[in-house]
């Protein structure tokens, strides 16, 4: 698990792995997906002064939240976010 996530109710889906930009443009250096029980807990962990450090030493990054409603049962690993 990425130093950042630790301590914190998470559950990582993918994190660094090999990826594709089929729109915009780069650079992108990595990709972490996260689930979390709550948005008030994934709001606590993007405040991580750990989180910060990761700002500091890649520069540009985004954090996006997402609030799901029901996890969607997937036929296999590959899928889209957009």
């Amino acid at each position: 698990m990425p130093p950042t996530f630790k301590g914190f109710d998470v559950k990582l889906h993918s994190a660094y792995r090999p990826f594709q930009i089929l729109e915009g443009e780069g650079p992108v250096e990595g990709v972490v997906v996260a689930e979390f029980p709550s948005m008030e807990e994934a709001k606590r962990q993007g405040r991580n002064p750990k989180a910060a450090l990761v700002s500091w030493h890649f520069g540009i990054y985004r954090l996006l939240l997402l609030l799901g409603t029901k996890p969607i049962e997937m036929q296999n690993s590959s899928f889209a976010v957009y």
